[in-house]
């Protein structure tokens, strides 16, 4: 094979037609796909390259299985999915050209494949402490040194009415909180989508507060949420204690043993 040149014009475009890397980090990451989605229909695809050469690849999707002619790899704790594929139609003086670089996988595996360490999401820094103002969905103001003053321990809910899955865990979120409640703990939802100023999602949220069946608070975002927050999705769920000092680890995701399990023993270590 001929050594290839990475100042080539073309070297970039023709990579990422060669090799179609997946880089899965092993750490915080979960597929959500459905096991039977299907292939997506072949396309055409013209890439040009910089000697003026005009290619056609038959493109291909693909779903949760993987089709003929990609292979999984593992390496350095990283999953990484390799799709070589189907060589297309080339004129006669572009050949030459076309398989030098059809059969430049193996070089643009070994020497241009960058591993970087997976990054794991931890939330807003325990100890953290959480101050605001804001309103309920009906307008009432909220002081939240009023909420958390009241309970050992506060569980902050973070949801979006456009959350499938927070919208499912509510009626649970309400038989907890009712549970909590003779602990000395309590639920409060924040509805990530219905910041103060802003109504668009306003009646949204509070028709979902009424179909569920909760009658916990639900509060609108404030100002400085997103700086006071890290959420990367949500559901997203922080503990404070009665300080309004954030505890234990936040919850990604819709997990109701996990909450329980969570707030049982911060109850159980607070003073």
């Amino acid at each position: 094979m001929k050594n290839i040149k990475s100042e080539k014009p073309m070297r970039k475009a023709m990579a990422i037609l060669l090799a179609l890397v997946i880089i899965l980090g092993l750490t915080g990451c979960e597929s959500k796909k459905d096991s039977n989605t299907k292939e997506k229909s072949s396309t055409e695809a013209q890439k040009e390259s910089g000697s003026g050469c005009t290619y056609d690849f038959p493109m291909t999707g693909f779903g949760f299985d993987l089709p003929e002619g990609m292979a999984i790899h593992r390496e350095n704790g990283y999953i990484w999915v390799e799709c070589k594929l189907p060589k297309g139609e080339v004129s006669e003086e572009c050949q030459e050209e076309y398989e030098e670089f059809y059969n430049a996988e193996e070089e643009i595996i070994k020497n241009h494949m960058k591993f970087y360490p997976p990054k794991t999401w931890e939330g807003t820094e325990e100890g953290s402490s959480i101050h605001f103002e804001t309103t309920d969905l009906e307008g009432n103001p909220v002081n939240s040194d009023t909420i958390f003053a009241e309970n050992k321990v506060t569980m902050i809910n973070i949801w979006a009415t456009t959350c499938g899955p927070c919208i499912e865990e509510m009626p649970e979120l309400e038989k907890l909180n009712k549970e909590f409640a003779k602990k000395g703990g309590a639920i409060i939802g924040v509805v990530r989508d219905a910041p103060l100023g802003n109504n668009m999602y306003l009646q949204e949220a509070k028709d979902i507060v009424k179909d569920t069946g909760v009658t916990y608070p639900n509060i609108r975002t404030w100002d400085s949420f997103d700086s006071m927050f890290s959420v990367l999705g949500t559901p997203t769920s922080y503990f404070v204690d009665n300080q309004g000092n954030i505890i234990g680890d936040p919850v990604l995701g819709a997990y109701i043993n996990k909450y329980k399990e969570t707030m049982e023993k911060l109850l159980s270590q607070a003073k």
